[in-house]
């Protein structure tokens, strides 16, 4: 998935390696790390991605939070974010249902 980002850095590395790097005009996330974020299989994001129903924002922190981005993501009710702190550094929140899906208006209980 790729967004507008920040000035050119690598950041946000895991174990594995990286699986966020941040380049000068976009984000981009390895999609296996974001698939299991959202519970889904790597196959099963790229065609939910080519529906259009995963939303990314990239959004950069300003005054006291400049040097931060924060991503989001939304797959249905899941829903997932972490910040990337200027030193690469990755504070990440839990993987949430919440209840109301943007694609189908069906309850997140329904799913």
């Amino acid at each position: 998935m790729r967004r507008t980002g920040p000035p050119s850095r690598d950041a946000a590395m895991d174990g594995a390696g990286a699986v966020i790097r941040i380049g000068s005009s976009e984000v981009t996330i390895e999609a296996e790390y974001l698939a299991d974020k959202l519970g889904l299989s790597a196959e099963q994001l790229q065609i939910e991605m080519r529906r259009g129903a995963v939303y990314g924002a990239v959004e950069r922190g300003v005054g006291e939070d400049a040097g931060r981005l924060r991503l989001s993501f939304r797959y249905r009710t899941r829903a997932w974010a972490l910040i990337v702190e200027p030193d690469g550094t990755l504070n990440e929140a839990s993987s949430l249902v919440i209840g109301h899906d943007l694609g189908t208006g069906q309850d997140g209980a329904d799913q």
